[in-house]
């Protein structure tokens, strides 16, 4: 985190102020943690769990209880990414958690647990009103499937129902068509994996999804990611001090834009999770890499903050055509009052 915070311009934008005045960390904004679940007591994380501590809530869905406390590890790295605020701070360090428990020690789960973590961060009381629901998902998890099955089915209604949902592209490598399920829901933002120059991980999964649709959305830090540890073991691969430790994988990289997203949230609260998704991937980084590996670059915040325009959707695949005149449309939102001009081409990839 000590890199890949400022790699992404996050850094800076603490110093921003949003429209009440207050520093644009995060603040307000609230990131369920669809994992392994949380450690809640690491001091990164807040050490408590309930209203006034920073992970306010969340459930366990291996073991049907209140208490989402991590016994694999790998959420509470992932969450702490996102949020963190302790010896090393997250990208959004002043949100919320929620801690959604869908794997197990073993760090496996099924389908129907993720799909309930899924639909109770949308409703995170249980009482059937969805007005209540968490600003932003971040699932640092998948397994085969497409664009079209129940789990993607779930991310996109929570999309619908006002959640940014952020999907790690997998850990596959270069195959085509790695990226399974949820990275290839529609709505969702499907992130890849790069390190601190700029590279695309060989481990990344790449599009296209089994559909043929552009994936993944865009990249982020995720190799060598240092932050916090579930609990004290010793291993060699502790950074800092033993309450941290180095992971790779687009699962590291995929909290990062679930911080970025946050922080882009809080400087503009009227966004909807399209305008968001579209701010970001606008603005990233080219970082010279295929469609398929790096979607449109790597997430650059500073960028995204005075983004002049928006498009929906946010990218476009013809598929495989048979014919010269097939057609898509595109909408382009102009944010401020100046008169822009464009140039647009399709190509093939």
């Amino acid at each position: 985190l000590q890199n890949s915070v400022p790699l992404i311009g996050a850094d800076n934008t603490w110093k921003l102020l949003d429209s009440n005045g207050g520093n644009i960390t995060g603040k307000n904004i609230s990131i369920a943690i669809i994992d392994t679940g949380v450690d809640y007591t690491h001091p990164d994380l807040g050490g408590c769990l309930g209203s006034s501590c920073k992970v306010v809530g969340g459930y366990d869905f291996v073991n049907n209880d209140n208490n989402p406390m991590d016994d694999h590890g790998h959420g509470t790295h992932v969450a702490a990414t996102a949020a963190g605020n302790g010896t090393l701070k997250g990208v959004a360090p002043d949100a919320k958690i929620y801690g959604y428990k869908v794997l197990s020690s073993g760090g496996w789960g099924y389908w129907s647990w993720v799909i309930s973590g899924i639909e109770r961060a949308t409703d995170p009381n249980n009482d059937g009103n969805f007005s209540d629901h968490v600003n932003i998902i971040s699932m640092s998890l998948g397994g085969g499937g497409d664009e079209d099955d129940l789990v993607s089915q779930a991310a996109d209604k929570a999309v619908d129902r006002g959640v940014i949902v952020v999907v790690a592209a997998g850990n596959s490598g270069a195959g085509e068509n790695a990226i399974g399920s949820p990275g290839s829901s529609r709505k969702s933002i499907t992130v890849a994996a790069s390190d601190k120059n700029d590279a695309i991980a060989s481990f990344s999964s790449r599009g296209p999804t089994p559909k043929r649709n552009v994936k993944p959305d865009l990249t982020a830090p995720g190799v060598s990611i240092c932050a916090a540890q579930w609990d004290s073991w010793l291993d060699s691969r502790h950074c800092y001090d033993a309450k941290h430790i180095s992971i790779s994988g687009t699962s590291m990289a995929t909290p990062h834009v679930s911080g970025a997203a946050a922080l882009l949230l809080q400087a503009n609260s009227s966004f909807k999770p399209e305008m968001i998704k579209s701010a970001l991937m606008i603005t990233a980084n080219n970082i010279s890499s295929s469609v398929w590996a790096q979607g449109s670059g790597r997430i650059n915040l500073t960028r995204a903050l005075s983004t002049s325009i928006l498009t929906y959707p946010q990218s476009i695949s013809f598929g495989q055509i048979s014919s010269s005149n097939t057609t898509a449309k595109l909408t382009i939102q102009n944010l401020n009052n100046a008169n822009l001009t464009f140039n647009i081409s399709a190509g093939l990839v």
